[in-house]
């Protein structure tokens, strides 16, 4: 067993021949900055020259090795392509013969070498049909006796600008032979037994090399399955580190608790009242709570939070509910004063466009330390001095960045996730998966789902003569546009609206809102629509939470094609907010099958969970998780859905190892230095 990842792995790739500053730096953007970098280092997929023919056997479309002895060359510039140089021979056997075409840049064509004429040769690629012959382009060109790649499968690595196939398996090979043999095992062997995983050096060794596509597959999986068991083994940790760090314990639910609950015009729901009960649980131990609450668009996630503050506020502490923009803050605000009125809890609000009086008054009232809850954006991590945190509810935190999260929920104080939408349960346990789950699943009674119709843009006119009947009769409805980013495209969105106002809403009003508008007059124009004055918002996703209509009947998605999934369910979650039929209209002609699947994702589910499943499979992981989750797990092979039942398996192994090895398995062996040493940087690293 091992006991570290051996120094030499870890050294720099600058240690290979050939790679200067500018090679690793071109590496580095494949993520290879040390040796063992590139011996984990995945390719995309074999190039299998297995099967050898001779020149009469070949067919269109196969990957094969041909022998025969090669014929005179000819080497002639393209008309066409001036910088590239054709290179044409013939492969001659048997009285037949197969052509060979190489298309080289001009400057690396002196540097070409070929064996003499008649030698016998083995050229291994694509046979293509081109101009009505068979022939091979770009192959792999070897004397019989000593090749290489005939006769195996060939690995085509992830590439960059300036790197080439040829360069990268080179170097490749020479770090598989100079320290391949230093790659020594981690996993205890009853977890290989019970997986029927290879050896590591085995499977970095099949990586590169396999005989087959099986060795390769099993390299490849026993590599995911490292990474899937390390990140869960050291999530273990976490938790493990957090148990043992101390934060306020609640009393149990008390007079204020009850009083709130009696007060509330509505019964919450009974997955509402589990969660409450699972905070309570949890609040009341002296080690800080971190709980990700996620739930449906509309299952009442805001209550739940705001049940926690209380009891924060109960408890004689400070509570502080973090969102992403300001006009979010204001109208969180209000809900939680409107929630807390009668109980006499203050509400303050804290953003970065508060005028300075106002805000030195809030900062001074958080300073004193009497009991309160207080609602900002990422200033509150900034800095300001709450004398008796007790704790943070985040809410929307996919839309904070991993270190706007770390600067908001310090360490000795429990801590309340809430996401937009749901999450799924292989995301949530990689991207989350240092916090418990909560789920709401329950939506408050009475509510309908939402007629979802894609529609055609030919077919415009007749949706907004919809909207129009619709605010005729007394209900409202949102025009939702894709993302503003440059103030010609906020004034596009201006000139769509009026082109509205003056065709099939005319007279009717229309109050639009965008994020390149300041929040005073973004918020007036919601309180308008909220009240009834403007009964049309045409908007982009600054509406996409937080605005809760109950009269809002009807959303129209212009370019919905351009949406993600669960960013559509979203904004969907804008209406079916009371016993009314509502209507989700999405205007798009799609271009791509994966807009069309997302369109009719959109018309036949309803349940978020299902779309967040569906999401996942449509966009893959990273493309899911975005920018904002910088901070996710970045694997070189694990990737889902595809490894969803590995990652099982992974969490399976680690908490059974755990049980056998007791505590000590979290601080000592070969698993926890494996995740220490992985992590390191290269030795010599910049």
């Amino acid at each position: 067993m091992v006991t570290r990842l051996n120094q030499a792995l870890r050294a720099s790739i600058r240690t290979l021949k050939g790679v200067g500053p500018v090679r690793a730096g071109l590496l580095e953007r494949l993520g290879v900055l040390r040796i063992w970098d590139l011996l984990a280092l995945p390719p995309r997929r074999y190039l299998d020259f297995r099967r050898e023919v001779g020149p009469a056997q070949v067919r269109p479309g196969e990957t094969v090795t041909v022998r025969g002895n090669l014929g005179r060359l000819q080497r002639r510039p393209l008309p066409n392509r001036p910088r590239v140089v054709q290179v044409e021979a013939r492969l001659e056997a048997d009285g037949t013969s197969l052509p060979l075409t190489w298309y080289v840049h001009r400057a690396q064509a002196p540097a070409l070498r070929f064996p003499p004429v008649g030698t016998c040769v083995l050229a291994s690629g694509e046979v293509r049909s081109l101009a009505g012959r068979l022939q091979m382009v770009n192959p792999v060109l070897e004397r019989a006796e000593d090749a290489q790649v005939a006769g195996r499968l060939l690995p085509v690595y992830p590439l960059t600008q300036g790197l080439s196939q040829g360069v990268m398996r080179r170097l490749a090979a020479e770090a598989l032979d100079r320290y391949g043999a230093l790659v020594e095992e981690f996993l205890p062997e009853e977890i290989r037994r019970a997986t029927g995983l290879p050896a590591l050096d085995e499977a970095i060794r099949n990586l590169h090399r396999p005989e087959d596509p099986e060795a390769a597959r099993l390299a490849r999986r026993r590599l995911a399955f490292d990474e899937l068991f390390l990140w869960t083994y050291a999530l273990e940790r976490i938790h493990a580190a957090r148990r043992s760090r101390e934060a306020p314990a609640f009393a149990p639910p008390g007079t204020l608790a009850r009083r709130f609950l009696d007060a509330l015009p509505f019964a919450p729901t009974p997955a509402q009242r589990a969660a409450m009960d699972e905070l309570d649980r949890e609040l009341m131990r002296p080690h800080p709570m971190r709980r990700l609450l996620q739930g449906d668009v509309g299952s009442g996630k805001t209550l739940v939070a705001a049940y926690a503050l209380l009891r924060a506020v109960e408890n004689g502490f400070q509570a502080t509910m973090a969102v992403p923009t300001g006009v979010l803050a204001r109208q969180q605000q209000e809900r939680l004063a409107g929630l807390f009125r009668s109980l006499g809890v203050r509400v303050l609000r804290l953003t970065g466009t508060l005028p300075d009086p106002e805000r030195s008054q809030v900062e001074a009232e958080l300073a004193s330390g009497q009991p309160l809850v207080v609602v900002g954006t990422h200033v509150l991590g900034q800095g300001i001095g709450l004398a008796r945190m007790g704790l943070v509810v985040v809410d929307e935190e996919q839309r904070f960045g991993v270190r706007q999260r770390e600067a908001l929920a310090a360490g000795g104080v429990h801590q309340l996730w809430m996401t937009a939408t749901p999450v799924p349960r292989t995301l949530a346990l990689t991207l989350y998966g240092d916090l418990d789950v909560t789920t709401l699943r329950d939506l408050p009674p009475g509510r309908h789902p939402v007629d979802t119709r894609w529609i055609p843009e030919r077919n415009r006119e007749q949706v907004y003569r919809f909207l129009r009947a619709r605010a005729e009769a007394g209900e409202r409805g949102f025009i939702l546009f894709p993302a503003i980013e440059a103030d010609g495209q906020a004034q596009a969105l201006v000139e769509q609206v009026r082109s509205l106002a003056r065709g099939p809403l005319a007279g009717i009003p229309i109050g639009v809102v965008h994020g390149r508008m300041p929040d005073e007059e973004r918020w007036s124009t919601l309180r308008a629509f909220q009240e009834g004055e403007v009964p049309v918002l045409a908007a982009t996703t600054v509406v996409e939470v937080g605005v809760d209509v109950p009269e809002a009947t009807v959303i129209v998605v212009e370019g919905a094609d351009r949406f993600g999934l669960s960013q559509l369910h979203q904004l969907r979650g804008r209406v079916a907010r009371s016993a009314r039929p509502s209507f989700c209209f999405l205007l798009a002609t799609p271009r791509t099958p994966q807009a069309r699947g997302r369109l009719n994702a959109m018309r036949t589910l309803a349940d978020g969970f299902a779309i967040a499943e569906a999401d996942l499979r449509l966009r893959g992981q990273g493309e899911l998780l975005g920018e904002a989750q910088s901070g996710s797990p970045e694997w070189k092979l694990a990737s889902f859905p595809e490894d969803e039942a590995l990652l099982w398996e992974a969490r399976e192994q680690v908490e059974a190892y755990l049980r056998r090895a007791g505590p000590a398995g979290l601080r000592d062996g070969s698993i926890a230095r494996e995740v220490i040493d992985r992590a390191l940087p290269a030795d010599g690293a910049r």
